[in-house]
């Protein structure tokens, strides 16, 4: 994720942080990957059988948490957001 910085004074928010729309949407805590690969070993094996499939592959999650994203329904992509910040906005120092 990249952090710009506003080349205005007048502006009041200084720091900007680029969205990554594809790959998660905002405040999301797991990528849409992630997501979908945790929905459909829901839907293969349930609750505390994919707990533990989970946690043999590296994806540690809760039984709790894949019924969740079963009921949920069929994992998206979430769509594409705008670039919000300011068309002065460039990268900070020492971040890519």
């Amino acid at each position: 994720m990249r952090r710009l910085r506003c080349g205005r004074p007048s502006c009041a928010q200084r720091v900007f942080a680029e969205r990554l729309p594809v790959t998660a949407g905002p405040y999301a805590q797991r990528t849409a990957r992630l997501g979908n690969l945790q929905h459909h070993i829901g839907l293969a094996l349930g609750g505390k059988a994919g707990a533990r499939l989970g946690e043999r592959i590296g994806t540690p999650v809760s039984g709790a948490t894949l019924l969740r994203l079963v009921r949920r329904g069929a994992a998206t992509t979430p769509a594409a957001a705008p670039r919000v910040w300011p068309p002065t906005a460039r990268p900070l120092r020492g971040r890519a």
